[in-house]
Order: C-alpha cells, then structure tokens, then sequence
C-alpha cells in the first residue's frame, strides 16, 4: 500500500479490499467491498445522500496532513464508526483510490459483532437495523459539524442514502416505491449489480417478516 500511495499521489485516502474468514480460516463469500470507488466521488456522493461502500479501518490509508484539517471528531454514544467519518471528509474533500486486491483477513469469531450479527445478512435483528440507521444519521451530522468548523455548508439528503433506507424498509418504515427508487438509482453499482441488491433487500424483507 506504501508503493500504491506512492503511485497515486494525488489520492487523500487509499484502501484496499479484505477476505472475511471464520475461526479455521474458511473463505466466507467474496473479498469486500464488492463495489469499489475511485477518484473525485463527491457529486455521487451528495446526490446519492451519502451511499457508498465505506472500507474498514484495517485497509484504510491516510495523508495524515489531510486528515487533521477533520479533527477533532465528533463523538458517538457507541463509540463505533470513527472511520467512517474520515472516509466520508475525504469523499468530499479530494481523490480516492482503491487497491482491488485483497491483502488483509478479517477473522469473524466467538460473539464479535460482526460475527454476531451484523454481517449475517440472513439475519440481521432489529437491534443491528435501528443502529445502522442511526450511524448513518450520526455520520451526516458529524460531518455537517466538521464542515461548519472550516466555515463551509454541508447539505445533503439523508432519504436517498440506500443502506438507510434498506434498514427503515426492512423496519416498516419506508415504502417499497421509495425504496425502491433509492435501489434503483444509487449510483454506486452498475444497472445489474442494482438489480441485484434490490432482489436481496426483497428476499431480507421476507426474513425478518417471520422474525
């Protein structure tokens, strides 16, 4: 990753993708993010209300120099979700690149969080849904305050964020015109790919109706 930065340096923040393991290292499902963004994604992002694959902290890669301009950071009640702010900052503030090749294991274990819930999307609890729903809020606030401090707006509309409105569909919340809407037109992924996702946010409603 240090050769990556080195060829790109005109990026602020650089990541790579993971491969998600068990605890006897078996492969579970493809390396992540499936969805990959680079470049200048910051109209994208405002148009899409913030939609994207946000990488984990373990592929993260920063210009600390970049960075700093964000901090202090809000903070969150759970105290989870940091990096998100800092990948959302530099979405908005410079150029990104991504690394397609997978150079880290996440191991997923015991009762970790990941491994407890949050990435079994055949079952997500309602507890898993209503707190992403608000870690989306919160980043927006969050970053809403960032920019503020620098003496800059930060308008955005939340409604179009898809993971959002996945989770409040899948709480009842939100019609299935709006999301579909906000499926279909999400300009992350490929028309396909949106097709795709919009057949699984299907199939996880029917999950949690016999919850």
């Amino acid at each position: 990753m240090v050769q990556f930065a080195q060829q790109n340096p005109e990026a602020v923040m650089l990541y790579h993708r993971f491969q998600n393991v068990d605890k006897d290292d078996k492969v579970m499902g493809p390396p992540q993010p499936v969805a990959l963004t680079r470049g200048d994604y910051r109209r994208k992002y405002l148009r899409s209300g913030g939609s994207w694959w946000s990488p984990i902290t373990s592929v993260l890669v920063f210009r600390p120099d970049h960075i700093r301009t964000a901090l202090p950071m809000p903070t969150y009640a759970h105290r989870e979700g940091a990096d998100t702010v800092l990948t959302d900052y530099c979405i908005m503030t410079g150029v990104i690149a991504s690394n397609p090749t997978s150079l880290t294991l996440r191991r997923l274990h015991g009762a970790n969080l990941y491994a407890a819930g949050r990435d079994n999307y055949t079952y997500r609890s309602k507890e898993i849904r209503e707190s992403d729903v608000r870690r989306i809020e919160w980043r927006m606030f969050s970053l809403k305050k960032i920019f503020e401090r620098l003496g800059e707006k930060f308008e955005i509309d939340i409604d179009r964020n898809e993971w959002r409105v996945t989770n409040l569909y899948w709480l009842g919340r939100v019609s299935f015109w709006w999301m579909f809407w906000v499926s279909i037109t999400c300009p992350e992924h490929s028309l396909k790919e949106r097709w795709h996702r919009f057949k699984w946010v299907l199939a996880n409603k029917r999950v949690y109706r016999h919850e």
